[in-house]
């Protein structure tokens, strides 16, 4: 195991989306503030803002699986996995009081997982397309 690539992944992810957060509620703000201007809007705003939340953590997780991949000189994959999941199941832990994991939950922990694991995979193809260019 790489800790040095855990431990940074893991702070990047956790730090990149605290930040998507906060740009999360900027998009709420604005979207309600246009939809009280234009209320056919109105109807969507549930959908607009579940979708900006999944777009969100899309980005996160492959950015930070992505760069735990880069870091790790083996395994990149499990290690992205790793990184991923406990910072997934960090954020369960502060958002749910303890003991109540629903399916909801299992759901983002196993997108999380997935999503850190398709960053570490365009790491690696990245990296083996450039290896057969040389």
């Amino acid at each position: 195991m790489n800790w040095k690539a855990l431990v940074a992944g893991f702070i990047f992810i956790i730090g990149l989306g605290l930040l998507m957060q906060l740009a999360f509620i900027f998009i709420s703000v604005g979207y309600i503030a246009l939809g009280r201007t234009f209320p056919v809007l109105a109807p969507y705003s549930d959908i607009f803002l579940q979708l900006s939340v999944i777009l969100g953590l899309f980005i996160t997780l492959i950015a930070g699986g992505y760069l735990t991949a880069l870091i790790a000189e083996r395994k990149p994959l499990v290690h992205a996995a790793i990184a991923g999941g406990a910072a997934c199941f960090l954020s369960l832990l502060f958002s749910r009081s303890a003991g109540e994991f629903t399916l909801t939950s299992l759901i983002f922990l196993s997108f999380g997982i997935a999503f850190a694991i398709l960053g570490g995979w365009f790491r690696n193809k990245q990296q083996s397309t450039i290896a057969s260019q040389h």
